[in-house]
C-alpha cells in the first residue's frame, strides 16, 4: 500500500472562505494526498481567486453551475489515484484522517471502503470551525450494514475512503439528486462491498446557516428537512424496484427460515424502510402480499426487531400519513388482518417523536390532530395507552407555564 496514490475530490460553489480552510487542512495531513482535484461549480464569489493562490498544489476544473453530483462525475474523469476521497468544501479532515483510512483498508484487504463518524461542529463569528461533540457509529452486525444504511445514513462521503476499483464498478453519481446523493451512493456501494469500520471521527462536519443547492435551486438550511424528504421520494422507489427481496434480509437472519418465511421477512423489512421515508403506497403493497399468518419465526426474527428499534421517521412523512385518511384506513385494516399491531405500535411511537420535534407541528392543535390520526392505526386500548402518556408529556409544559404566569 506504500506505493498507492490517493486522489481527493472537492466540489465547491460560492464558499471561498471555507474552501481555503479545507485546502490547508489537506496539505497539512500526516499523510498528504497525492492529488487534490477541486471542481468549481460556477462560483460567483472569490472562489477563483482562492484557487489561483493554490494552483501549484491543486488540480482545478471549472464547469457551469450544475450541482455537486455533476462536479464529482466531472472530476472522476481526471482522478488518477488508487484510492478516492470525496470531500465537501465546508468541512475539515482531522490531521491524521487519511493515515487512519489507509491503515483501516490495509488491515482489511477484503473491504472496498472505509466509514467513520463526524465530529459535529459549529462556525464561530470568524468563520472558523467550532467543535461541538463527537458522533458515534451505530452498533450492528457486519451483515446488517446494508440494512442499517437504508434506515439512516451514517456513511457520509467525507468520512469514507474508497478503492478506485469500487467507484469504477459502482459508476457515477446520480445527477438528478441535488440532496441525499450520499444516501443513494452508500446504498449502491453497500449492496456489493463490505466496509472497514473506523470508530472515532475523522472529520469535522460544519453546521452553518449558508444556503444549499445549485444556483437555480437554492434553499435555506431551515428547509433542509423538506428537501431530504423530497429526495427520499426519488431514491427509495428506485431501490424498491431494483433490489430483490432477499437483499433486505441479512445472511444471519435467514438461518432456520424457509423460502416463504424469508420472503415474508423481506417484505416486512422493506415495508419498515419505506415507512420511514413516507412511501406509504409501497408499504401497504408489501403488507398486502404477506400471508395471513407470517408465523412466530418471522415475527420474532432479530432482523425485524432490528428494524423496529429505529425510533424515527422523517417529519414530513409522518405528517403526510396523518393527513391521508385513506392510507390510514388501509394500513389499519392490514395491521389487523396480518396481526401486526405490535409493529403498528412501534410505528406510532416513532411518528410521535418525529412530529413532536418537527417545526411542522408547532401548533398544539395541529399536533393533537396529527397525533389522533396516527393513534388510529392501533386498537383503542393501545391508542389510549400510547396517547395518554405522549399527550401528557407534550401539553404539560404549556399548562405548567400558564399556571405559573397566572399565579396559581
Amino acid at each position: 500500500m506504500s506505493n498507492s496514490s490517493v486522489s481527493v475530490i472537492i466540489p465547491t460553489f460560492n464558499r471561498a472562505g471555507y474552501l481555503e480552510q479545507a485546502l490547508k487542512s489537506f496539505l497539512q495531513q500526516s499523510m498528504v494526498p497525492d492529488e487534490i482535484i477541486v471542481v468549481d461549480d460556477g462560483s460567483t464569489d472569490g472562489t477563483r481567486d482562492v484557487l489561483d493562490r493554490w494552483s501549484s498544489n491543486v488540480v482545478v476544473l471549472y464547469q457551469e453551475n450544475a450541482g455537486r453530483p455533476r462536479a464529482l462525475n466531472n472530476a472522476l474523469q481526471y482522478a488518477t489515484g488508487d484510492y478516492l476521497w470525496f470531500f465537501d468544501d465546508d468541512d475539515l479532515p482531522f490531521q491524521d484522517a487519511l493515515e487512519r483510512h489507509m491503515e483501516a483498508l490495509s488491515s482489511d484487504p477484503g473491504a472496498g471502503f472505509t466509514y467513520s463518524p463526524p465530529y459535529i461542529s459549529d462556525t464561530d463569528e470568524q468563520g472558523q470551525i467550532k467543535p461541538r461533540h463527537a458522533s458515534r457509529l451505530p452498533e450492528f452486525e457486519r451483515d446488517y450494514h446494508l440494512l442499517e444504511v437504508m434506515f439512516r445514513i451514517f456513511c457520509l462521503l467525507q468520512g469514507s475512503l474508497f478503492r478506485a476499483s469500487v467507484i469504477s464498478d459502482i459508476g457515477e453519481f446520480r445527477e438528478d439528486l441535488i440532496r441525499n446523493m450520499d444516501v443513494d451512493y452508500a446504498i449502491r456501494v453497500a449492496r456489493r462491498y463490505r466496509g472497514a469500520r473506523i470508530e472515532n471521527p475523522t472529520f469535522y462536519l460544519r453546521k452553518h446557516e449558508g444556503a444549499r443547492g445549485t444556483a437555480n435551486q437554492r434553499f435555506d438550511v431551515r428547509d433542509k428537512e423538506r428537501h431530504w424528504f423530497m429526495a427520499d421520494q426519488v431514491i427509495y422507489p428506485h431501490f424498491y424496484k431494483v433490489m430483490d427481496l432477499e437483499e433486505y434480509v441479512p445472511a444471519s437472519a435467514k438461518n432456520g427460515l424457509n423460502q416463504k418465511e424469508c420472503e415474508s421477512l423481506g417484505r416486512l423489512i422493506r415495508a419498515n424502510i419505506m415507512a420511514r421515508r413516507g412511501l406509504w403506497q409501497y408499504v401497504y403493497s408489501d403488507l398486502e402480499s404477506l400471508p395471513s399468518d407470517i408465523g412466530p419465526r418471522v415475527r420474532n426474527s432479530p432482523a425485524l426487531r432490528f428494524c423496529l428499534a429505529h425510533p424515527w421517521i422523517r417529519p414530513h412523512g409522518a405528517a403526510a400519513l396523518a393527513r391521508d385518511r385513506s392510507t390510514i384506513r388501509t394500513l389499519r385494516r392490514l395491521f389487523k388482518e396480518k396481526s401486526l399491531e405490535s409493529m403498528a405500535s412501534q410505528w406510532v411511537r416513532s411518528m410521535y417523536y418525529s412530529l413532536r420535534k418537527s417545526s411542522i407541528t408547532q401548533s398544539r392543535i395541529a399536533y393533537a390532530r396529527l397525533l389522533m390520526a396516527v393513534l388510529s392505526l392501533v386498537s383503542v386500548p393501545r391508542a389510549l395507552h400510547l396517547g395518554r402518556r405522549r399527550a401528557a408529556g407534550f401539553f404539560r409544559p404549556t399548562f405548567g407555564r400558564a399556571s405559573r404566569r397566572s399565579g396559581r
